[in-house]
């Protein structure tokens, strides 16, 4: 299976694991902000296989890349997750933000993790006879930045995710689809899997983004 051959090629201190069937994706750099998002935490998994790696740490990085580039090839996503469930397989892109949501930067870092899953993918083809190719993937944004106003007009409540299938574009213009999973406050969001893949508008991960 792919997932076994990515999880051959990552290194191990990258991964995400399982825990009480959830997956729990941290936001390391809000861990003593107050009022940031701090975690997401996706219930309910129930997959047949699933692995999960942070992407922010590592992202696309090469002794021939100017560091210094600021263009958005060194930027990263927070994690990715691959999952078979239902007999479907997925290639889920995860960012988290608080307050303001920069879209192009978001983009950024979408287009970046993905231009890294596309090597891996390549890797994979020529030294293990997998891909990732007829997976299905989506970018998928989590953020605190419903507003108050908002919420009292159309009598949102603050504690349930609201789901958005938006246009990012990123810094070159190109255009990406995120599912944009936000909440009012607080310091984490809790959903579960189905209700994601439910409302995901995904393509073939060979033609994504």
């Amino acid at each position: 299976m792919p997932i076994h051959s990515l999880t051959n090629i990552l290194d191990t201190s990258s991964e995400i694991p399982q825990c009480n069937n959830s997956l729990i994706i941290k936001e390391t750099d809000n861990s003593n902000k107050k009022g940031t998002l701090e975690k997401i935490i996706i219930e309910n998994l129930n997959c047949s296989q699933l692995c999960s790696h942070k992407l922010d740490h590592h992202p696309i990085t090469s002794p021939y890349l100017d560091k210094t580039n600021n263009s958005g090839i060194n930027k990263g996503a927070d994690a990715i997750a691959v999952i078979e469930k239902n007999n479907k397989e997925y290639l889920l892109f995860f960012e988290l933000k608080s307050f303001k949501v920069n879209t192009g930067e978001v983009a950024d870092k979408f287009f970046a993790s993905t231009s890294l899953i596309h090597y891996l993918n390549l890797l994979m083809e020529k030294f293990y006879n997998k891909s990732f190719n007829n997976f299905d993937a989506a970018a998928i944004l989590f953020s605190t930045r419903q507003k108050v106003t908002r919420i009292k007009k159309f009598g949102i409540r603050p504690d349930i995710p609201q789901i958005n299938k938006l246009n990012y574009s990123n810094s070159a213009g190109k255009n990406i689809q995120v599912l944009e999973i936000s909440k009012n406050s607080g310091s984490e969001i809790k959903i579960s899997l189905d209700k994601i893949l439910n409302q995901l508008r995904t393509k073939k991960f060979k033609n994504w983004p």
